[in-house]
C-alpha cells in the first residue's frame, strides 16, 4: 500500500469497493488492510477506527456529561426524562423569552416517538402547564427537518 495509506483516513464514506477501484486490487483485499493493517472496522456502513484517540474519548466524555445535567439522578423512564426535559425549557423560555412567557405565545413541535405522544403523563404536563404542541403529520416525507429554516425564513412576519 505504498503511497495509499492516507486514502481510507481522507474519506471515510469511501467503500471498499470504491477504495479497491481506486488501489486496483480485490475488494477483500481492502477490507482485510482495513480490518487488520489499520485496525478498523465497519460501523453504519462506515469504516471507523476501533479504538478512540484521547480527544474522542474526551468529547465523548463531555458530551455526556452534558447529557447527564438533564436528567436527574433516579429517574423512571423516558417518559419522565421527557418532562424533565420539558420543564428545563419552560425555565428557559420563561429566562430567557420573558415576551413569549408572559403571553403564553410560544409553543412545542415534536415528532411523533411515542415518549411524546402517548404517555399520559406527559400528555397531563403539557395540559398542567398549558403548553400548546403543534402536531406533527405521522409518517410525513413532507415534512424534513432540514427544511425548517427555509419554512421559517418564508413565514418570517407572518401573522396568523
Amino acid at each position: 500500500m505504498h503511497g495509499n495509506e492516507f486514502i481510507p483516513h481522507t474519506n471515510r464514506r469511501l467503500s471498499t469497493r470504491g477504495l479497491a477501484k481506486i488501489i486496483g486490487i480485490d475488494k477483500e483485499c481492502i477490507r482485510q488492510i482495513l480490518h487488520e493493517l489499520f485496525n478498523m472496522r465497519k460501523v453504519c456502513a462506515n469504516m471507523v477506527p476501533k479504538l478512540l484517540i484521547s480527544e474522542q474519548k474526551d468529547s465523548r466524555k463531555n458530551i455526556c456529561t452534558d447529557c447527564s445535567r438533564l436528567v436527574r439522578h433516579g429517574s423512571d423512564g423516558q417518559s419522565t426524562l421527557f418532562i424533565e426535559v420539558l420543564m428545563a425549557l419552560r425555565e428557559r423560555v420563561r429566562r430567557r423569552r420573558p415576551d413569549l412567557w408572559k403571553t403564553k405565545s410560544w409553543k412545542i413541535h415534536q415528532d411523533n416517538a411515542p415518549v411524546h405522544s402517548t404517555t399520559l403523563s406527559v400528555k397531563a404536563f403539557l395540559a398542567k402547564c398549558g403548553i400548546t404542541v403543534l402536531e406533527h403529520p405521522p409518517y410525513s416525507p413532507d415534512l424534513a427537518i432540514f427544511l425548517f429554516p427555509k419554512v421559517k425564513s418564508a413565514l418570517k412576519g407572518t401573522r396568523f
